[in-house]
């Protein structure tokens, strides 16, 4: 009498994610088992298919094949609302575009911190950009900024800053150095005709803002920027003329137009007579 037949072994529960093994006696093909994933380390994303993105060009790293920056949902965040500006609406990638306006045209055009383009005076060595938040649940957090100044099309290790997130916070202030080689320069048309801001907000103090890669809550925007200047006060206008009149404490004082007004005593009225103002006081 032969000898029976080991019994089975009883099959190994599978591993996270997706497993497989060569099919059964006879049977063509392979046999394929899903088990479901391990859970997601704290802070990271489980899935990048709904997501808060940015849409930036994608020299910028946007897009999910350049490890763009994305955003889930927080269930840490019990429903409360983190965001830059007011809202915040998911994605399943990137939307890259030369005006940054992929994602605004998505779903809710949730890139509402600031009207496009985004106009910043950088005539001095830094430049303040106040950044609207929106914390329900008075979350300390932090917030990064990166601001292409030279306008290369990507956000150099030089053009970075972070700021803390308050509890109570309803604007934040990133406030960047401009770079000593961009100085004075505005680089225009140089790689995308105009340069990029990326603003990234974290709810957890600890967190070491990226300019790409992924996190559990928060938000990510983009904005293309405009170089301005603040309008200097032009120099005090001098007297151009004055001609005596009767009366005590009484002249007449000529002004060249544009110059602005120069008041002498006490203003009574003024009028323009062949491109001048003429005061009498």
């Amino acid at each position: 009498m032969a000898p029976a037949a080991p019994a089975p072994a009883a099959p190994a529960a599978p591993a996270p994610g997706v497993a497989v093994a060569p099919a059964a006696p006879g049977a063509p093909g392979v046999a394929v088992a899903v088990a479901p994933a391990a859970p997601a380390a704290p802070g990271a994303v489980e899935d990048a298919g709904s997501a808060d993105w940015g849409d930036a060009p994608d020299s910028y790293q946007t897009s999910e094949a350049e490890d763009g920056p994305r955003h889930t949902a927080s269930e840490a965040l019990n429903g409360q609302v983190f965001a830059i500006g007011k809202t915040v609406d998911l994605e399943n990638d990137g939307h890259p575009s030369l005006k940054g306006q992929g994602d605004d045209k998505l779903g809710t055009d949730d890139e509402d911190a600031f009207p496009d383009p985004l106009v910043l005076d950088r005539s001095g060595l830094t430049v303040d950009v106040p950044v609207p938040v929106t914390n329900t649940g008075h979350i300390a957090g932090v917030m990064g900024g990166w601001l292409d100044f030279n306008n290369n099309g990507k956000f150099d290790a030089d053009e970075s800053t972070v700021a803390p997130i308050a509890p109570n916070a309803t604007t934040v202030t990133l406030t960047f150095k401009v770079p000593a080689a961009a100085e004075g320069k505005d680089y225009a048309g140089y790689v995308n005709d105009t340069p990029f801001i990326r603003i990234r907000i974290y709810p957890d103090t600890a967190s070491t803002p990226t300019v790409f890669g992924a996190v559990k809550g928060g938000e990510v925007e983009d904005h293309p920027v405009v170089w301005g200047t603040t309008p200097k006060p032009s120099a005090t206008p001098s007297v151009k003329g004055q001609l005596p009149v009767t009366g005590q404490n009484s002249w007449t004082t000529l002004v060249p137009i544009g110059a602005g007004l120069l008041v002498l005593g006490g203003v009574l009225f003024a009028w323009a007579y062949r491109r001048r103002l003429i005061i009498r006081a």
